[in-house]
């Protein structure tokens, strides 16, 4: 994805968070913010895969991740 594509990406996920990030920092989302986005996609994949391992572990973490497909 590159940010002009982000920008006009009707979905209401990739608007909303746009929208809360500029609130937020008081900035217009840029070139320069595109880690940001991938890297708040990284951290919910992580903590949604982490939340589904009942015993919490480095083992089941690692599991859950490489059995995932696609992420939306």
């Amino acid at each position: 994805s590159s940010p002009a594509l982000l920008e006009s990406d009707r979905n209401s996920t990739v608007q909303n968070f746009i929208r809360t990030y500029e609130a937020k920092y008081q900035e217009k989302f840029g070139p320069q913010h595109l880690y940001v986005a991938r890297a708040y996609d990284a951290g919910k994949i992580v903590l949604e895969q982490l939340n589904n391992c009942p015993d919490r572990s480095g083992g089941c973490l690692k599991q859950r991740l490489d059995s995932m497909k696609e992420y939306k």
